[in-house]
């Protein structure tokens, strides 16, 4: 049944084709045909266009006439499929979809509240092809009443349809050509956005570089030089362009040699590298530079590219690093001679005590050779621990208000045997006024007794010493001068450093590893102070000055001087455990001679059976022994009832802090650095 008499008014279809024709835009079109459509239809019937979606596999509303908005809005969006609304399922199908009554349709069940609040009864979906058979999109009408077209207001319906696949196919063709056009001309901004951000940042890093960089045609002429080349030339990047070497004024053998450098990559295809001497308007300096081969697309030399550093400050550190060394390997000669020093009179003695083990007085005399260079060793080693903890920071200051008086003095009489053996003259000036500062006493006489001893060292016999006291200013100065060898001007500003001391004898009367100065430097540092050294050369003395923050005058009592004489001793029943032989037998028989019980363990896994079959009151371990370690044997023998309440010593060749802290968390009470001091052993055993 045909649902409109008024039939397919051509009048109508000439005016919207004739719109395409003077270009109206698609919307334009697409409108006035559904409005030509729904008058076809009648003008009860609503008509709506809808674009298929293969993507989202959905139909989205285009266009509409009549449509109340509530409606349209509702219906905006249809799925795709065979059991969706008429629209959906002829979109999926390809075929018509005439509903002629809503309410007899299961399918649209979910669209009949709006469909009776909108008073629509039947709905037609017709759908678009293309040209080439796919599905562009549905033709919608809804209706009033049941209805449904006859064949004739169907093929007047397909007028429509056609018409509308052809703008739409155009349209859609249009679209994606002016999104192809449009990515188009997007790449091609990008890429010259791209071209643009590369060109400005290899020439902002490029005249930013503290290198030069530059390129040379095949004929030898700057074609590019960056900010700092032009810096170093002098020149605007207009007066150097173009150019050569020999015309920018390099001298006539640079010049020559860096043609001949060109030449040698254009015929090589090869880099080539160097150093030169340049004079520029940064003065004299050492360049490295490179030149490399820039290829073209048929693999012929185009140009060479070239970059220069400035390497006179690298030059300058590698000359003072070779410098290090030898000082260095000085140092380590110098160390050897100083250790193979002692050992020859402790190898001698030790053969004379073998050799007449009865007679009382070689063996004391011998002995007593032992020990001094025994002591000397010890301070050797002790130097180098020292300074090596010193200089990593590895030292924690005891401070206290400190009378610099009292640590002068103290000083002085520590070298008092050093300057006897030279038969030097010491003057301590000390002044009136009170000098006290913030300090580590045991610090500051070790800095004060250094500069001493350095004096001592390099003053010819009988030489004149003074030590000078002087409170100025907030500030604590000591002040030592002597009238000795003197220092040499290229030494003086390294005179604290590692490794460095001034000329030796060739007999090496001085001694020591000259560390001290090194020692004094970080200890005053390590004060918030400074040192400096004076010499006008060699003959003609030296001052070393100290200077510290001085500090409020708080007076406090020094501690005496322990005395050296061994107090009086119970026999104490010792175990000594030490994995090294001769070790362990000689401190057991300093041990028993000094009238205890000593059992000696080289093992210390026979520690702990040897401790319960008879319980000592003292347990000295070595830490560092295989197998099992001090601390873990402490831990062990510490665990027994009957052996907890010992006195447990560590001995061990470790004293930094934290070596002290581990030996405390182990359980020990003592910790002695090997090789230990036979009147603090003693004097700790006297307490028991």
């Amino acid at each position: 049944m045909r649902s409109s008499e008024a039939g397919l008014n051509f009048d109508g279809l000439k005016q919207v084709l004739s719109e395409a024709v003077r270009g109206a835009s698609y919307d334009v079109i697409l409108q006035s045909l559904l409005e030509e459509a729904r008058r076809l239809i009648g003008a009860a019937a609503w008509a709506a266009f809808y674009r298929f979606d293969p993507a989202a596999c959905q139909l989205r509303m285009a266009a509409a006439a009549g449509l109340p908005a509530a409606f349209a809005d509702a219906l905006a969006v249809l799925p795709v499929g065979p059991n969706e609304a008429s629209c959906g399922r002829a979109a999926h199908s390809g075929q018509v979809v005439v509903v002629e009554d809503v309410l007899a349709e299961p399918l649209l069940a979910p669209y009949l509240p709006l469909a009776a609040q909108h008073g629509v009864r039947s709905c037609w979906s017709f759908p678009l092809h293309s040209p080439g058979g796919r599905v562009l999109g549905t033709l919608a009408f809804f209706h009033p009443a049941p209805n449904a077209p006859d064949a004739a207001l169907a093929g007047e319906i397909g007028y429509f349809i056609d018409l509308l696949a052809l703008l739409t196919e155009r349209h859609l063709r249009e679209q994606e050509n002016a999104a192809r056009h449009a990515a188009a001309e997007r790449e091609l901004a990008a890429m010259a956005e791209e071209s643009e951000r590369r060109r400005r940042l290899y020439e902002t890093v490029l005249s930013n570089s503290p290198d030069l960089a530059y390129v040379f045609d095949l004929e030898h002429r700057f074609t590019y030089a960056n900010a700092v080349l032009l810096q170093m030339w002098g020149k605007t990047f207009e007066e150097a362009i173009g150019k050569t070497c020999w015309e920018l004024g390099y001298e006539p053998w640079h010049a020559a040699m860096h043609d001949r450098e060109i030449e040698q990559v254009k015929a090589t295809k090869a880099p080539i590298r160097g150093d030169v001497p340049f004079n520029g308007t940064f003065g004299r300096r050492i360049y490295d530079y490179i030149f490399v081969p820039i290829l073209g697309p048929d693999g012929e030399v185009e140009a060479i590219a070239g970059t220069t550093r400035d390497v006179t400050d690298r030059k300058r550190f590698e000359e003072e690093l070779q410098e290090a060394n030898h000082r260095k390997d000085e140092f380590l000669a110098m160390l050897a001679h100083e250790l193979r020093n002692p050992l020859a009179p402790i190898s001698a003695a030790a053969q004379v005590l073998r050799l007449a083990p009865n007679h009382p007085d070689k063996v004391r005399q011998y002995s007593e050779v032992i020990s001094r260079q025994v002591n000397h060793m010890t301070t050797l080693v002790n130097d180098l621990l020292d300074v090596s903890r010193v200089t990593r920071g590895m030292v924690q200051l005891e401070k206290a208000p400190v009378d610099v008086k009292s640590v002068v003095t103290s000083a002085a009489e520590q070298v008092h045997p050093l300057l006897e053996s030279g038969r030097h003259t010491l003057a301590l000036q000390l002044g009136s006024a009170p000098a006290s500062v913030l300090g580590d006493r045991a610090r500051l006489i070790q800095v004060t007794a250094n500069l001493l001893a350095n004096a001592a060292k390099y003053t010819p016999p009988r030489g004149h010493i003074t030590l000078a006291l002087e409170v100025e200013n907030g500030v604590v100065r000591i002040a030592v001068r002597d009238d000795g060898n003197g220092i040499e001007p290229a030494l003086l500003p390294h005179i604290f450093d590692l490794f460095v001391q001034g000329k030796r004898t060739p007999d090496r009367a001085q001694g020591g590893l000259g560390l001290g100065l090194a020692l004094v430097k970080n200890i005053v540092g390590m004060h918030g102070g400074q040192v400096a050294a004076h010499s006008d050369g060699p003959g003609t003395g030296s001052t070393f000055t100290v200077e510290l923050p001085a500090a409020a005058q708080l007076p406090r009592p020094d501690a005496p001087a322990g005395s050296d004489t061994p107090p009086a001793v119970r026999a104490l029943r010792i175990l000594l455990v030490d994995d090294n032989v001769d070790a362990a037998a000689t401190l057991s028989a300093l041990l028993d001679a000094a009238g205890h019980r000593v059992q000696a363990i080289n093992d210390p896994r026979e520690a702990l059976d040897a401790a319960l079959a008879d319980p000592p009151e003292v347990f000295i371990l070595d830490i560092g022994m295989p197998l099992i370690d001090g601390h873990a044997l402490a831990r062990q023998l510490r665990a027994q009832p009957t052996l907890a309440g010992a006195l447990y010593v560590a001995l061990t060749g470790y004293g930094q802090g934290s070596d002290r802290e581990s030996s405390r968390q182990a359980g020990f009470d003592r910790h002695f650095v090997k090789p230990v001091e036979a009147a603090r052993l003693l004097s700790t055993l006297a307490q028991v």
